[in-house]
């Protein structure tokens, strides 16, 4: 599955190192249109999900895709739009060198933003980030934070809604995972909402 290095770092207003990989593949375009399509359903969108998530991941070495598998549980508050942690479970102590973060969206980037720190603190020293789409704001202030860290991602989107939602977008990946609380559907499937909207 080929990916590129994005070739215009510098109009994402990036700095010129940040690593940022966008796959090119014509198969997992098709894929993506599907799950920005409103009229998907959540069978269909966790499926398309399941196998985008893979796709990217596909060249990162399989040395580093070994267990353990943990679970860190972030949401952002949909009124202060601040990450909230909800579990966690991690161990004790680190005995990994790097952690691949699984994150559908990186909207405003404060869910990763907090969880690539806890990673930090727990001592992971190389952190890999697949996401469906990010938003241009939330790769910028996410490498403002943490520019050592690694973001593999299917497309790259210009804008965010008022209420920090990407636009066009896909909508919520947790409502429409799980096909829970939606309670507005634009036309162009980019402003699912619930309660607690998860990037």
């Amino acid at each position: 599955m080929p990916h590129t290095t994005h070739p215009h770092v510098k109009s994402l207003g990036l700095p010129e190192n940040s690593k940022v990989i966008l796959s090119t593949h014509p198969v997992l375009a098709h894929k993506l249109t599907k799950l920005r399509d409103a009229k998907t359903d959540a069978n269909l969108f966790r499926h398309l999900l399941r196998e985008i998530t893979f796709y990217l991941g596909y060249g990162i070495p399989s040395t580093m895709m070994r267990p353990p598998f943990l679970v860190l549980g972030m949401y952002r508050n949909s009124n202060s739009l601040l990450p909230v942690q909800y579990y966690n479970k991690l161990p004790k102590e680190c005995h990994i060198d790097c952690a691949i973060v699984l994150e559908p969206l990186i909207n405003t980037a404060g869910t990763i933003i907090a969880t690539v720190a806890i990673l930090k603190v727990w001592g992971v020293s190389q952190i890999k980030i697949i996401s469906t789409i990010a938003s241009k704001d939330g790769l910028k202030d996410l490498f403002a934070k943490h520019p050592d860290v690694e973001v593999i991602v299917a497309a790259i989107d210009d804008t965010l809604s008022e209420s920090g939602v990407i636009v066009p977008g896909l909508g919520d990946a947790g409502d429409r995972q799980f096909d829970t609380d939606v309670h507005h559907i634009s036309e162009n499937g980019g402003n699912h909402k619930r309660k607690h909207s998860e990037e």
